[in-house]
């Protein structure tokens, strides 16, 4: 575990418990924890793995069956360390997660980091921390994402060294074009 502890903007906010996460979120600033989840996992808190499949499959409406690929899938290979994932939380609250398929071909499956959590940069920590892991035996990464992703975030993938290459041959939403 990965632990930041910030100053908190307004001392407040800490006392308020009437907000709701995402307005305690953008009114503080305070303890940022990264959970690697890999084939350690084992025996540790579980409550870890669960609040990163809840936090991944909260892309349902946007990736049907994403539930189901990780249930059936990653869940076991994040424990046989064919994949890597990580949890964020900011003060305790889930905010974000990752997946990686580990190998020659590596593949990043998910980056995702909630808006209200966006300016803090965890969306680029976490990328560097799935290179950091995939660094050792990948000779390839690659990652597909909505084109419409793309294009809203192209500077930041930019930034990261990542180029457009064109359409996928696996399209994972039917109302937008996956571009790899």
């Amino acid at each position: 575990t990965i632990q930041c502890h910030c100053p908190v903007k307004d001392q407040n906010t800490m006392r308020n418990k009437s907000l709701s996460p995402q307005r305690y979120l953008k009114n503080s600033k305070m303890k940022i924890e990264i959970h690697k989840i890999d084939k350690s996992i084992k025996g540790k808190d579980p409550l870890i793995l669960q609040q990163h499949r809840t936090d991944v499959v909260a892309a349902e409406d946007l990736y049907h069956g994403i539930e189901i690929w990780y249930d059936r899938k990653v869940k076991s290979e994040l424990v046989r360390g064919e994949r890597i994932g990580y949890l964020v939380q900011k003060n305790g609250i889930p905010v974000g997660a990752a997946i990686a398929k580990q190998g020659r071909r590596s593949k990043i499956c998910t980056v995702r980091i909630l808006e209200e959590a966006m300016s803090f940069g965890l969306g680029r920590t976490l990328f560097y921390l799935i290179a950091m892991n995939l660094r050792g035996g990948a000779s390839t990464v690659h990652f597909t994402a909505p084109e419409s992703l793309w294009r809203k975030y192209e500077e930041f993938f930019k930034s990261m060294k990542f180029n457009f290459h064109g359409k996928s041959n696996t399209q994972y939403r039917s109302s937008d074009t996956e571009i790899i």
